[in-house]
């Protein structure tokens, strides 16, 4: 089961990934980044739970929270160059 939705959320991700390259609106690029951040670390944490290993947790929240910075930032540059 835990393999079924690892591969789920991989095409998940590989679909965000196709439709962050065709956005066209800065709001698009942050919400698809955003999108790709949490699924990455979920996959992080659903293999942490298949190899049975903690320490992969603690990588997904530290993924989790530079992806969180990731977005924010991103969105900060945006707004000041004036696409947003």
């Amino acid at each position: 089961m835990i393999l079924f939705s690892i591969v789920f959320l991989l095409s998940a991700l590989i679909l965000a990934f196709i439709l962050l390259l065709r956005s066209r609106t800065g709001f698009e690029r942050i919400l698809y980044v955003s999108l790709i951040s949490t699924l990455i670390a979920a996959e992080i944490v659903l293999y942490a739970v298949y190899a049975g290993e903690e320490m992969y947790l603690d990588v997904a929240l530290v993924f989790a929270l530079l992806g969180f910075m990731d977005v924010q930032f991103f969105s900060v540059y945006l707004r000041r160059k004036g696409n947003l």
